[in-house]
């Protein structure tokens, strides 16, 4: 892979300052005629036409309630990535907020968001199929989401990942099958977000 470089890199503050890249992550599918493999085999620098995003979102309610479901396989997570993010935040904040006060609190919040009635009292289980977790796309994230909860005793967010375990993830070591998630899924939850490979759905 050649010479390890150092890179470094900022994090915006200035959060109202419009952005002029948008990244997207495209996964090339081996299939002859994909869009992925279309893409994939255009030459760097060419231009493309995007309409859309399309598509209804998670349809979360505007206070939600009650345990929602994620179940993801590799890239699958990422129709998920904005809402953990901004789920990780609200926890983190909720956390700070309890430990340290409101003053504190309102420094991770520099875009002063209404936190205080974001996403309700809803929870969240989140389980997550990879084949290592330098796969996992948003590993950090789900780390990070899954100590603040368990150090501050929340009990907003559980993790069930198929590559890693820790004192706050837990690692299932087999498929996600009705056996394994028998006892782990309750039948009465608010929400179920599915989103994989064929077989996975």
């Amino acid at each position: 892979m050649g010479d390890e470089q150092d890179v470094s890199f900022e994090i915006a503050t200035d959060f109202n300052e419009p952005q002029q890249d948008l990244s997207l992550f495209i996964k090339r599918y081996p299939f002859p005629t994909g869009l992925s493999k279309i893409i994939h085999d255009c030459d760097l620098g060419q231009n493309f036409i995007i309409e859309g995003p399309y598509g209804r979102g998670l349809e979360l309610a505007l206070e939600p309630k009650g345990c929602h479901y994620l179940f993801a396989a590799g890239t699958g997570i990422l129709p998920f990535v904005d809402f953990l993010f901004m789920y990780a935040w609200k926890v983190l904040i909720d956390a700070i907020k309890k430990e340290k006060g409101v003053e504190v609190a309102k420094k991770l919040n520099p875009l002063d968001i209404n936190f205080d009635n974001l996403f309700g009292d809803m929870s969240v289980q989140l389980f997550a199929a990879f084949p290592k977790k330098e796969d996992a796309f948003i590993f950090e994230l789900i780390e990070l989401l899954s100590n603040v909860d368990k150090t501050y005793k929340l009990g907003r967010f559980k993790c069930y990942l198929s590559c890693y375990e820790s004192e706050s993830i837990t690692k299932i070591e087999s498929r996600f099958n009705t056996e394994v998630l028998r006892g782990k899924v309750e039948t009465d939850g608010h929400s179920y977000y599915i989103c994989g490979p064929p077989g996975f759905n």
